[in-house]
């Protein structure tokens, strides 16, 4: 049954997509507001250049370009899968290996899950932390130039006060929104993802299907794909709506 298909491997693509997701806004949202602080120093030309860098490089290929290097040539990280053969899956509570093996007690099994997750989160993750550090940047200037910005500096309000609680909080709007839009391409980009580092979700799933020309399955993995994006995009007009109260008031 399709259901029962889908039901196991789902799981799997919500773990990674998240752990890509969290990577990318946790790394992305920091790197833009340095940049847009330090507007035109070394650092920002960098990060310009490694954000447009990051829209460029096709995930696939530098997928295999890590586990060359990481897993093939210094041994660092697993090659492929989701554990190591003789470690035993946690307990199933969420479908998630770390939550599960949190959960469980099981800290040896967690440690060698997030070994696994590492280089197929990070690949996929490099796109959207090029779109998110790239929005959050635009925002940070254009918020930089408000009058609540000159007056909190005239007022003696600390530099650091200023950029990481008043100013980011008015220029992650854009942003927030782009990881909306962004889950959708990170699923889409997970197809290749798992097929590559053998990660047992939807997106090898889907490939499979394609190949035995399993319509029900493809169209069960369409479906599935298409109401979680609905979901995770109104779970961000909700953090919108926290973050700006002038979005709340017009909803």
């Amino acid at each position: 049954p399709v259901a029962a298909d889908i039901a196991l491997r789902l799981p799997a693509t919500i773990e990674l997509t998240f752990a890509a997701l969290l990577f990318a806004a946790a790394v992305g949202i920091p790197l833009g507001t340095l940049a847009a602080v330090w507007h035109n120093s070394p650092f920002d030309h960098v990060i310009r250049v490694v954000t447009v860098a990051g829209l460029a490089i096709a995930s696939f290929w530098f997928a295999i370009i890590l586990q060359l290097t990481f897993s093939m040539e210094y041994d660092i990280l697993p090659l492929r899968g989701r554990l190591e053969v003789g470690f035993d899956p946690p307990p199933f509570i969420t479908g998630l290996y770390l939550i599960d093996s949190l959960l469980t007690g099981r800290f040896a099994t967690f440690v060698n899950a997030l070994e696994h997750l590492i280089m197929p989160a990070f690949t996929l993750s490099l796109g959207g932390l090029a779109t998110i550090a790239r929005f959050t940047r635009a925002g940070v200037l254009d918020t930089m130039q408000k009058d609540f910005v000159s007056y909190a500096q005239a007022a003696g309000y600390p530099e650091r006060r200023i950029v990481w609680v008043y100013v980011l909080r008015n220029s992650v709007v854009a942003a927030t929104t782009q990881i909306g839009l962004l889950f959708g391409g990170l699923i889409a980009g997970a197809v290749a993802i798992e097929w590559i580092f053998d990660w047992p979700g939807l997106g090898s799933y889907a490939v499979q299907a394609i190949y035995t020309s399993d319509y029900k399955a493809i169209l069960a993995v369409t479906l599935v794909v298409g109401v979680i994006y609905a979901l995770v995009n109104l779970v961000v007009d909700v953090v919108l709506a926290l973050l700006d109260p002038r979005v709340a008031e017009s909803l």
